[in-house]
């Protein structure tokens, strides 16, 4: 299988991961623009619809399926504003209730090829773009977003320690560690055709490791700016993992950073919350250094 292509490695990949999305703006060009493609309406399953019907039932898995509104908002555009006042518009972002807390969730490869510090993160609405918070924080590192493997995708993930925000659901990680090849999965694809923000598309698992979930879409989709979008579980409701690339632009086939590294974030009691400009070893400046932002 050909590598799977990453947005931080598009000069590499022959295979983009449709178009990064990347805008550069400023100042109070903030929350003007943003690109992505609108989405025509997929048939959506009803809010909180159980699983279908050759998949089983969450009781006889030994979960507890969680109540996820697919009508109401999930999603939120992550503003990336840098060290030096630059600022662009990447990816998607969600949020998860968690024991210790309440976070944010995007993916670290429209982060970790920068050079320069990231200060804060603001959450943007879908569609709209109307600011919904900011933050300063990351719960100790973020992945570091190394690996060209197909068969690792752990290392893109960027978790915030957040309050909740208003209007915007928090979702829950699925606890498992195995999954199964066939389960059914939805995706709530960021498009400004309908007032939620989202479009639902379904599949199913076609591969699962500790280090990447492969799913295929029933219909494929264009892929622009959606890394860091959560791929849900239709017998759960929850959270498998974190959209971290594809097999080509039409969206076939994603990878994702399996839900378990998140949890392994979240549940590292050795973990704080550290600033955003410290995330990354590379940024964190040495002492008297005349570069810190």
């Amino acid at each position: 299988m050909a590598s799977v292509p990453r947005p931080r490695r598009l000069e590499r990949s022959g295979i983009a991961f449709a178009a990064i999305g990347s805008v550069v703006i400023f100042g109070p060009l903030l929350y003007l623009a943003w690109p992505r493609a609108d989405e025509p309406a997929a048939d959506e399953p009803s809010p909180g619809a159980p699983a279908r019907p050759d998949q089983p039932e969450p009781a006889a898995m030994g979960i507890d399926a969680a109540a996820v509104d697919r009508e109401a908002s999930l999603l939120f555009q992550p503003v990336l504003v840098w060290a030096d006042d630059s600022v662009t518009v990447q990816g998607t972002g969600f949020t998860v209730e968690h024991p210790r807390g309440t976070f944010a969730v995007t993916s670290s490869c429209f982060v970790v090829p920068s050079e320069i510090p990231l200060r804060r993160v603001a959450f943007g609405s879908l569609p709209g773009l109307d600011k919904l918070g900011t933050v300063r924080e990351a719960w100790g590192p973020m992945g570091p977003c190394a690996s060209d493997s197909a068969d690792d995708m752990r290392d893109d993930y960027l978790v915030m320690p957040i309050e909740a925000i208003a209007g915007l659901q928090r979702l829950q990680l699925d606890p498992r560690d195995e999954l199964p090849v066939g389960e059914a999965v939805w995706l709530p694809d960021k498009s400004d055709a309908t007032a939620v923000g989202h479009v639902v598309h379904t599949g199913r698992i076609t591969r699962s490791s500790l280090g990447v979930i492969e799913v295929a879409l029933d219909q494929p989709i264009t892929l622009e700016s959606q890394a860091g979008s959560p791929v849900l579980s239709q017998v759960s409701n929850r959270v498998l993992g974190i959209l971290a690339g594809a097999s080509s632009e039409a969206g076939e086939r994603l990878y994702l950073a399996p839900a378990s590294v998140l949890r392994a974030v979240m549940d590292d009691e050795a973990r704080e919350a550290v600033p955003l400009t410290e995330a990354l070893v590379r940024w964190i400046p040495l002492e008297g250094d005349p570069t810190e932002p």
